[in-house]
């Protein structure tokens, strides 16, 4: 009631999410929430950041909610808040000198305040964001023996999850800049505490902080690579976000931010067992993570979800910014795709080799070890990359890999496999070699691979099988023809405005199967039941060759159901000559 009174209230417009007026300035209460409980239980280290650097950023956001600071000052204000947090002693430590300890602190202040400003796109995903963040910074400050600084974690948490109450969708009231930009600078400088609590120094404990707060990290990047490709303002708002582009490729809103919760908290996860692990253990999870992370920024920033084409978009003048991430295409040519691949896959061979010994070794390496997996890991990759090219795996299209490029995958690793155990026996001795961890190491590349050359085919299969957009139909059989009209119908689901959800038999015995996640229902003659249980609007029949009589006999059963029945026919005709 007060919010509409006072005018804190945020109204639909075109570069915005929401479709109706929505109250503001709920990050006051997450401040106030905030502050009270770190003000009573957390140390004076704590409170003396929290009083000034960001309150300094929540009196920024409130300002801006009420008077639309330009994107200049928002930025000068957030280095004079990152300048107050940094003279009063807190960077990052790297094991270094200061002059890269500071700039680097900096950046990552503004990079996730900014961020987290950023994923405020959508019905309660900053605020869920920045909970499990918490949690995650919660945990490792309990780890290494930090209370205060857990306690600090848990109260942004608690400020955050009771807001969560009132913005999950359909929100009833936004954070708004004030809260936004404040939980973004609280957990960005409490990241930079936790970490000069634990006993790991250099960048990859910079690196292990960072993967608590990959969403953000994520969204953002993504965005500034897209934009400045596409040749758009970065600063700019717009519908192209992570949260977006999931819904563009059919999700609900609800299930893209429940999506990118579970990205949190894998995230946040992943960051505790990267501290728990061995340091040479880290890099493999580094690396697959980074690998990870780039599939799924690949996969959706493929997604155009910009209103005109991708090719009218290009034409835009493009900053340098745009003109380095063309370099590698205009170096390289063509040919970039299959040099990348080259370079993903040896982050593979390195990622697993690593993981394989460490899985071999439970009880930890021992100096004599260690000192075989540094000198054969340059071999070892050296001598099967090319192995990788002569089976053909960098001339397979990624997106469009099948059941015969697995066959290659599992050829190219076995033959570089026993080519590396035959090369290191040679030179180190057969004794040497652990033929345990080229076991699993087999094991592990033929995953990794597997997994990067299907992924964007899975990641897409999985988004259209989550999606709610286009009319339910049903299929008709449970053959191969069926296999073949579910693929084609889930791979066109946007164009075709249908997506098959059910899958209908004559035969009893197939009752309660199912074929690719779709269960198998058995009876035209449930055809009105199962219309009202799944909402159906229509049925499919491949075009099997089914006699006159079984299509009457189908069609019948429809129109008696008041569904629609579509055929989908393949045919191979032969090319007509043109005229003289």
């Amino acid at each position: 009631m007060l919010a509409p009174r006072l005018r804190w209230v945020a109204r639909p417009s075109a570069d915005r999410w929401h479709r109706k007026t929505t109250a503001l300035m709920g990050g006051i209460a997450i401040y106030l929430g905030a502050a009270v409980a770190i003000t009573l239980l957390a140390g004076r280290q704590i409170v003396a950041a929290f009083a000034t650097s960001a309150s300094l950023m929540f009196l920024a956001g409130l300002i801006d909610d009420r008077r639309k600071m330009s994107p200049a000052t928002k930025i000068l204000v957030q280095l004079a808040a990152s300048a107050v947090f940094v003279s009063l002693g807190h960077s990052f430590d790297v094991g270094a000198s200061g002059w890269f300890a500071v700039p680097l602190t900096v950046f990552w202040l503004l990079g996730i305040t900014n961020g987290l400003n950023l994923i405020d796109n959508m019905d309660g995903l900053a605020g869920g964001v920045s909970a499990i963040a918490g949690l995650a910074l919660g945990a490792m400050a309990l780890i290494a023996k930090a209370p205060v600084l857990a306690v600090a974690a848990f109260a942004i948490t608690g400020a955050a999850a009771g807001f969560l109450l009132y913005n999950f969708h359909p929100a009833r009231i936004f954070m708004g800049d004030c809260g936004s930009l404040f939980l973004g600078f609280a957990l960005a400088s409490l990241a930079v505490l936790v970490q000069k609590a634990l006993p790991i120094r250099g960048l990859l404990a910079v690196f292990m902080i960072a993967m608590i707060l990959g969403v953000p990290i994520l969204d953002t990047t993504l965005v500034t690579v897209i934009r400045t490709l596409y040749g758009r303002p970065v600063s700019q708002g717009g519908r192209d976000h992570t949260s977006h582009r999931l819904v563009s490729l059919g999700l609900s809103e609800k299930q893209a931010v429940l999506l990118l919760y579970a990205a949190a908290a894998l995230f946040g996860l992943l960051g505790v067992v990267f501290y728990l692990s061995d340091v040479r253990l880290r890099i493999s999870i580094l690396i697959f993570t980074i690998l990870a992370a780039g599939l799924l920024g690949v996969e959706l920033g493929a997604e155009n979800v910009y209103q005109k084409s991708p090719a009218a978009e290009k034409k835009r003048h493009s900053p340098i910014l745009a003109r380095i991430l063309r370099l590698p295409r205009a170096v390289l040519g063509p040919r970039w795709k299959p040099v990348l691949a080259v370079l993903v896959d040896a982050s593979i061979l390195v990622a697993s080799f690593v993981l394989a010994h460490f899985l071999r070794f439970e009880d930890g390496l021992t100096p004599a070890r260690k000192a075989f997996l540094l000198r054969s890991l340059p071999f070892v990759v050296l001598l099967r990359l090319p192995l990788f090219a002569l089976f053909g795996l960098y001339r397979a299209v990624w997106r469009q890999a099948g059941a015969l490029d697995i066959l290659r995958i599992i050829a190219a690793v076995t033959s570089g496999g026993i080519v590396a155990f035959v090369g290191l026996g040679l030179l180190h001795g057969f004794s040497a070699v652990s033929r345990g961890v080229l076991v699993i190491d087999w094991m592990a590349v033929i995953l990794a691979l597997v997994v990067t050359r299907f992924g964007f085919r899975g990641l897409r299969s999985y988004l259209t099988y989550l999606s709610h957009r286009g009319a339910p139909v049903a299929i008709y059989g449970a053959g191969e023809d069926c296999a073949l009209t579910l693929a084609y119908l889930r791979r066109c689901a946007q164009e075709l405005g249908m997506r098959p959800v059910v899958i209908v038999v004559d035969r009893k015995e197939e009752r309660r199967h199912a074929l690719q996640g779709l269960r198998i229902l058995a009876g035209l003659d449930g055809l009105r039941s199962f219309k009202k249980r799944y909402k159906l609007s229509g049925l499919i029949l491949p075009d099997n060759h089914l006699d006159a009589n079984a299509r009457d006999r189908i069609k019948a059963a429809c129109r008696a159901a008041g569904l629609t029945c579509r055929t989908l026919s393949i045919s191979l005709e032969p090319r007509r000559k043109a005229p003289a």
